[in-house]
Parts: structure tokens; sequence; C-alpha cells
């Protein structure tokens, strides 16, 4: 109960645009808590690690009632950057996250749901796919792609 767990990583890239895409192929809800009568929501959590540090990221969810949320983690403050209307019913939805510059766009099977600026991130990070909780989630694929130098 309340812990996240999952992979991340070993390569650490380093680009000022990029996309990262993993496609999902289940995420179901996590188990109940004592004292908690259904299943509650799980987690499918696709993440960008800038410096490779857990309290500077970006987060891409879905959720298993197939709702969205997009966060922005700096210096472990955590903000919401979704409006809470993002929703899907897509099987083995592929979930992405786009830097262009200052840019960063959420995506679902290539299209952008939400695009926001945030200024000021590093060149460098890692990206981590993980639940929280006990969820289990299964993925299929993931891809980074950065431009050519």
């Amino acid at each position: 109960g309340g812990s996240g767990s999952g992979v991340r990583s070993r390569m650490m890239w380093s680009a000022d645009s990029f996309l990262v895409e993993a496609t999902l192929a289940r995420v179901g809800p996590r188990m109940p808590n004592p004292g908690e009568d259904s299943f509650p929501v799980g987690y499918a959590i696709l993440a960008v690690l800038f410096d490779g540090r857990a309290d500077n990221r970006i987060e891409w969810i879905l959720r298993s009632d197939g709702i969205f949320e997009a966060w922005d983690i700096t210096n472990g403050k955590f903000e919401r950057l979704d409006n809470n209307n993002l929703a899907t019913r897509v099987k083995n939805p592929r979930l992405g996250i786009m830097r262009v510059g200052d840019e960063i766009s959420f995506l679902l099977n290539g299209q952008v749901g939400l695009k926001r600026p945030i200024r000021s991130l590093p060149r460098n990070f890692r990206v981590m796919l993980y639940g929280f909780g006990s969820s289990e989630n299964d993925w299929e694929a993931i891809s980074v792609r950065v431009p050519k130098r």
C-alpha cells in the first residue's frame, strides 16, 4: 500500500527534443486494503526522470478505469497538468511523452491529448515504467527517440 515499483532505464539520454512511447497490454485494479469493499483503480505510469532523479519527472498515467492523469513533479513538488477530463477505452494503448524545447505533449496512439509548456527542464533523462500500490500492469514495448547529432 502506498508504494510504487517498476523498471527504469540504465541508459541516460541527453536532448532538448525526444519522444518516449510505451505500449500497454493491461492495467488492472489494485488489491483492496483492509476495510475496503471493492477493488480501487490501478495505475500504469510512463515517467521521464530528468537528470535520472525521481523528484524531477513528468508522468503520463493511465488508470484501470480508463482515466488519464498528467503530472509535473519538480523538486518533489507535484502539479497536476490535466483538467480531469481525459479518458480512453482503447485496448493496448500506446502512451507517449514528447518534448520539443519547453513544450511537453502527452500522447495516446500518436495523437496529442494535452500540451503544456514546462520551462527549464534538464537535457538529461531516463525513462521509467511503473505502477502504484498493488496495481498489476503489463507493458508490451517501449521506445525512446532522440534526434541524431
